[in-house]
């Protein structure tokens, strides 16, 4: 497919949110937490973005401006929308996609994000795909406990959209929703506010936002994801009864599923959108 940028916003000092018209009249439909391979073509990067808002500029102070040359490579990227959207069909997709940094001038920064962060509206860019290897299972209605961080937010996004759009709209289709989110400051929570909407005006969801390194006036839970989860989980409902969904970067990955199968969770129950 052939997508063309439209709208482009920082929504943390280091993720944006994108969003993309498919071209020739063609409409997706796809399972919410579906992703999309992007063809990247050889191109001159830069390590800074391009039009960083006024802002943003002091959470960049550190990073060394570098120029660069790139081959062409393709990345993966999650769509972020899933509300309803996905059996109708749409001819928009969004995503929220992290801008990753070189720890020095030997390395060069995410060549892949850097560039799709740096369109410009009205540029275009080849995507294969939807890809549906992450999703909710079919028909079922275990309560859902979806645990992420950073930019692991968009398929999760998507399946908390899908679901309580099926709750609005199927009878008797009442599934409990639990989402733990953690990043480290409040600049980095992405999309608190709707998800507060959310959980105040849907007894059937439940969001547990956590940030390992917040202001002083942070009222909400300071730490780890996966150690609030470990808190939690116990007094949610019974294990068996529950359907995880993981996906963030790989060290809290790594420990919320082992801490899953020290509760004896059934790896069936265990679904996780893998990324690097």
């Amino acid at each position: 497919y052939l997508l063309e940028l439209t709208h482009s916003e920082f929504i943390s000092p280091y993720i944006k949110e994108l969003r993309f018209k498919v071209l020739g009249g063609n409409k997706l439909t796809y399972k919410a937490g579906a992703h999309m391979r992007f063809f990247i073509p050889a191109a001159k990067g830069v390590s800074i973005p391009q039009c960083l808002p006024e802002n943003l500029k002091y959470h960049w102070r550190d990073i060394e401006y570098l120029e660069y040359e790139h081959q062409a490579c393709s990345r993966s990227y999650s769509i972020a929308n899933g509300d309803g959207q996905i059996e109708a069909g749409t001819n928009e997709l969004k995503f929220t996609v992290k801008i990753q940094n070189a720890p020095n001038k030997s390395i060069y920064p995410g060549v892949g994000s850097s560039y799709i962060c740096n369109l410009g509206l009205g540029q275009t860019i080849e995507a294969v795909g939807p890809f549906e290897h992450f999703h909710a299972k079919p028909s079922s209605e275990k309560t859902m406990i979806l645990i992420g961080a950073g930019s692991g937010m968009a398929p999760l996004k998507s399946l908390i959209e899908e679901q309580l759009n099926m709750i609005r709209t199927r009878n008797k289709y009442n599934r409990k929703i639990y989402f733990f989110y953690g990043a480290r400051t409040e600049n980095d929570l992405l999309y608190q506010d709707k998800f507060f909407e959310l959980s105040g005006g849907n007894p059937n969801f439940h969001y547990y936002p956590v940030l390992s390194r917040p202001s002083k006036y942070w009222t909400e839970t300071k730490g780890y994801v996966q150690d609030l989860l470990a808190t939690n989980i116990s007094d949610i409902c019974k294990i068996d009864s529950v359907e995880f969904y993981v996906c963030g970067p790989p060290e809290m990955m790594k420990t919320t599923i082992e801490l899953l199968k020290e509760n004896n969770v059934d790896a069936s129950d265990i679904a996780f959108d893998r990324f690097t």
